[in-house]
């Protein structure tokens, strides 16, 4: 390209097609950098040649601050919109979507499949945007991997100086065509699920529930003792006679009722009945979907596959199987489910047992959006804990019907575990310990250089808490891990294996043998201490007992940052730890009821009773 040389050129992705500019352009003086490189072994070591010589700057191991990623995320929300206005509003096959669904909102689930496109560009710019002024150069050249649309629109972050390189090839477009064809066949997903399905089925008419929860991963259920999804059953006036499990697929559902005594069905396999309507509903929809998928765009495609599939899928389910209630827990779900639920008379319900935001590790303005996960849901109602979660769920762009705020719902679990309602064999662990009477539970959370707690931080975290076991020898700990050992850093785990080793702390990884799980561990505990920010914490402070967080890397200081307005519930350094530790192990139950009412009620929960999951059981079942 000419007037390449002497600029920067940025390579979002540096493959067999891309390599040879990027050599061009280092031969011409020019500094190369790639985000990403994917090249076979063999140009390996000339690539390395390029590396050490400082041509070539391989940002693919670069760990770039956990804000710019959020600042994308906040940069998405704000164009999304607009994208969809120019690039898709027209498309003939969105319209035949709305028309079978009845549904013309159905435009939400676009924008939401858009968001993570969006997202994933502006991140590349503002990195490019980043590197530029970190070395000064005011001029660059930049070559997207995939659709350019954005990086060459008037909702670029990318720098003025930077000149958006388009290349193609004959091989690219032939590759684009292959996979146009392979997504329009794809289209045909929902006829191979009627092949599944299609039967005489059950005689008579539909089976009826109060409650259908959505198990994704049903395996949950068996790999801890109090962590899939059967721990809401059995409280308040919810059955298992009440309550029905619907899995992907069969061997799930069986495995459900045979080993747990639960009600189950699969959406996706299983012989029984097929409303021959639905059949003639689909197929004209299926047919312009497909004669459109020739020239429109992959996202639109994909998107329709999945509302087909679901109208499928959904469809048949509730010819079938008869629920007042549908519940979805933790993640959110396809808004073209929710709407085919809802169109059956169906109550939709969101069930955040979560005291997780993003918002805790920011100090931005609190109105400020930052995430695209929890977006565009579409639900009748929103089970939360407290005011601090509906607020960053308000704030995002949701179309909840309903928000139910009915307290922090594991520590429920944790109270009925204390109080022997629910067993555990945490308690005989510590007796055959000889462990003392003040324990504290410790937990971790994901240390991640890419994420806002990094891995030097969970190093720090580790070894503070075993400096502690040595400095206070009236306290033993229980440690539960959120990873399993074998997908814990190195770095981390060194110090995990002496903590295991120490005669006054129980260590348990993610799956452990005995199943134990964190509603135990803080029913065994006096004090919890959690890492920046898991909800351990908010779960101890509902069943009653003392918590608090180590922000081990000193990364949230200030008051900008949300936690930091509890007084005495963020150490930000060892000294911090141990004070603050001391301070809540030796404050009386006076003091921490004044603090539970001043700073816990409404913001964390807004009963402070354990009633929880009761009280989410008692809405199912009005």
């Amino acid at each position: 390209m000419r007037g390449m040389a002497k600029r920067p050129a940025f390579f979002e992705g540096l493959d067999e097609g891309t390599y040879p500019i990027a050599v061009e352009s280092m031969k011409a003086g020019s500094r190369a950098y790639a985000f990403r490189i994917s090249l076979p072994s063999g140009k390996r070591r000339e690539i390395e040649k390029w590396i050490s010589s400082g041509s070539l700057v391989d940002l693919s191991q670069r760990v770039f601050a956990y804000e710019l990623y959020r600042e994308a995320a906040c940069q998405a929300l704000q164009g999304v919109d607009r994208v969809f206005a120019k690039r898709y509003s027209s498309s003939p096959s969105i319209r035949v979507m709305a028309r079978l669904l009845g549904f013309p909102a159905i435009t939400d689930m676009y924008k939401y499949r858009m968001l993570s496109a969006l997202e994933e560009r502006h991140c590349i710019e503002l990195k490019v945007k980043l590197v530029m002024g970190e070395y000064g150069a005011s001029k660059a050249v930049f070559f997207p991997s995939g659709d350019a649309y954005i990086h060459t629109s008037g909702m670029t972050l990318l720098p003025k100086g930077v000149e958006v390189a388009i290349r193609d090839s004959l091989t690219r477009r032939a590759g684009r065509i292959a996979s146009r064809i392979k997504r329009s066949l794809m289209l045909a997903a929902p006829f191979y699920l009627l092949f599944r399905k299609i039967g005489l089925g059950k005689k008579g008419g539909r089976e009826q529930y109060a409650v259908g929860i959505m198990d994704d991963h049903p395996e949950n259920t068996f790999l801890m003792n109090y962590f899939g999804n059967d721990v809401f059953v059995g409280k308040g006036k919810l059955g298992k006679e009440d309550t029905l499990f619907i899995t992907p697929w069969q061997k799930d559902s069986r495995r459900l009722e045979s080993e747990k005594g639960l009600h189950a069905a699969s959406v996706y396999d299983g012989r029984c009945r097929v409303p021959l309507g639905l059949l003639l509903s689909i197929l004209p929809a299926w047919a312009k979907a497909s004669f459109f998928s020739l020239w429109e765009e992959p996202l639109v495609t994909e998107t329709n596959r999945s509302i087909l599939l679901n109208y499928m899928a959904w469809n048949i389910f509730l010819e079938n199987y008869g629920i007042r209630n549908y519940v979805r827990r933790l993640l959110p779900d396809n808004i073209a489910k929710t709407h085919i639920l809802s169109q059956h008379g169906v109550k939709t319900w969101f069930v955040f047992p979560d005291n997780t935001t993003y918002d805790y590790h920011l100090a931005w303005p609190p109105e400020k959006q930052n995430q695209t996960l929890f977006t565009f849901m579409h639900f009748d109602n929103a089970v939360l804990h407290g005011d601090a979660v509906e607020r960053w769920f308000r704030k995002h762009r949701n179309f909840i019907k309903n928000y139910e705020k009915v307290g922090v719902m594991f520590s429920q679990v944790a109270k009925e575990i204390e109080g022997g309602e629910l067993k555990s064999p945490i308690f005989s662990l510590l007796r055959e310990r000889k462990m003392p009477k003040k324990i504290i539970a410790v937990f971790d959370t994901t240390f991640d250089d890419a994420g806002p707690v990094k891995i030097e931080d969970g190093v720090r975290f580790a070894e503070g808490i075993l400096r502690l076991l040595d400095e206070m020898p009236e306290i033993g700990v229980i440690f539960k891990s959120a990873k399993e050992r074998n997908l814990t850093p190195p770095a981390i785990r060194r110090i995990y294996d002496k903590l295991q080793a120490h005669e006054r702390c129980l260590f348990f990884y993610r799956y452990d043998k005995g199943g134990i799980s964190a509603p135990e561990v803080i029913a065994a505990s006096y004090l919890t201490i959690s890492a920046a920010y898991p909800s351990t914490t908010a779960e101890a402070l509902g069943a009653g007992k003392r918590g608090m967080y180590y922000d081990s890397g000193g990364r949230h200081t200030g008051p900008g940052y949300y936690f930091n307005r509890f007084p005495h519930f963020v150490a930000h350094d060892y000294d911090g730890l141990k004070k603050e530790a001391k301070y809540w192990l030796g404050l009386k139950e006076s003091g921490f009821r004044k603090f539970l009412d001043k700073y816990a009620r409404d913001e964390i929960d807004p009963y402070l009773d354990s009633r929880a999951m009761s009280r989410l059981a008692e809405l199912l079942m009005e």
